[in-house]
């Protein structure tokens, strides 16, 4: 019953808590309203020549008001379709207060070296060191916004979600910096609950494979060739349950802890890879995006990909980069998971702490 309901509070945190999202802002809004309006008066046969600077003016904000008064209400509308939360009946609500706060808070590492290039700064393609991830915010093609350092544009969701670490399927949600911690603590409880089921069912299984092997003696494929576990076929089961009502137990506790064993065994090494990930500093997404350049690198050569990029400095560089986010393992699980341990075992939710950086100088 506690992992059931671990379980079941931690998936309904992820689904219905916002990842962390950059939302337009009113300057973006802006530039869209009058591009808009600049396009209808090019397409209306020259007409917009004879239109004077102050009405052009009143028409842009006018679309500004219109078009940031429909973007708000259609961010309070998200639902499970658009795979942005929820699940069936129950839908996510944006509180746009929140998310301008969580956006403030990332904004303030990105103010590191914008001001004043310092020694090291990814600005610098001179320089011996460079930084991964990245301090420095980043223009969204897409979303047309400045966005923190560390924040990605989903294709799924479109939106730019903070610190993304993925987009999850099984949560219908992107997973980033809000909802990180219920996501892993899911997979954590599912894990336990999984070994903790196969840690119940064992003396019983492990005494009806003795009885089988006293009988039978050891096989790889018994008589119905379906493994060492000796299952009936699926339609000899199904046979069973719509004449009896019922399966055999034996069958029962074969086939769930056969089942139990699997989805343990992946989880477990799932969960192992996002631990590696937060000891390391790192989301999943940039993980795979140093794989990529490290592969790279060690294929081609730092001097070629310089030649073809010549707009990245992290080509340029020969030296291991430096992750201004990596506190050490331990305090990297704090950041996480938070300083109160008593917290993981107890069905509370917990705010993410502020986003951490290391000052280059």
């Amino acid at each position: 019953i506690y992992f059931g309901i671990m379980i079941l509070f931690h998936y309904f945190s992820t689904i219905l808590r916002s990842p962390g999202v950059a939302l337009p802002t009113v300057s973006s809004l802006a530039t869209e309203g009058k591009s808009c309006h600049t396009k209808e008066n090019q397409s209306d046969g020259g007409i917009s020549n004879v239109i004077n600077d102050s009405k052009i003016d009143v028409h842009a904000e006018t679309s500004l008001t219109i078009t940031k008064n429909s973007s708000i209400e259609k961010s309070q509308e998200w639902n499970s379709i658009d795979g942005r939360g929820g699940c069936c009946f129950l839908e996510p609500k944006l509180d746009i207060a929140a998310e301008r706060r969580l956006v403030a808070m990332h904004n303030e590492i990105g103010q590191i070296n914008c001001n004043e290039k310092e020694e090291g700064s990814n600005d610098d393609s001179n320089s011996s060191c460079w930084y991964y991830p990245s301090p420095q915010p980043s223009f969204c093609d897409k979303c047309q916004i400045m966005r923190p350092p560390r924040c990605h544009h989903c294709s799924r969701c479109n939106r730019c979600v903070l610190q993304m670490d993925h987009h999850c399927i099984w949560m219908n949600n992107c997973i980033g910096y809000n909802n990180y911690r219920t996501f892993v603590l899911t997979i954590a409880y599912l894990v336990a609950g999984c070994w903790y089921g196969v840690a119940l069912l064992f003396p019983s299984f492990w005494s009806i494979m003795q009885d089988q092997i006293r009988t039978h003696g050891f096989k790889f494929l018994y008589e119905n060739k379906t493994g060492m576990l000796d299952l009936p076929p699926p339609w000899v089961m199904w046979e069973q349950i719509r004449t009896n009502g019922s399966m055999d137990p034996d069958v029962v506790i074969k086939m769930v802890l056969l089942f139990l064993c699997g989805i343990g065994s992946l989880l477990t090494g799932f969960l192992w890879n996002h631990l590696g990930y937060i000891t390391s500093g790192k989301t999943t997404l940039e993980q795979s995006v140093w794989r990529s350049i490290h592969r790279s690198l060690q294929c081609q050569g730092a001097d070629t990909l310089g030649k073809v990029a010549t707009n990245s400095a992290y080509f340029k560089m020969k030296t291991p980069p430096i992750n201004l986010f990596d506190q050490g393992w331990y305090a990297n699980l704090e950041q996480t998971f938070g300083k109160n341990i008593f917290a993981l075992f107890l069905p509370i939710s917990v705010s993410p702490p502020a986003p951490y950086i290391t000052n280059p100088n």
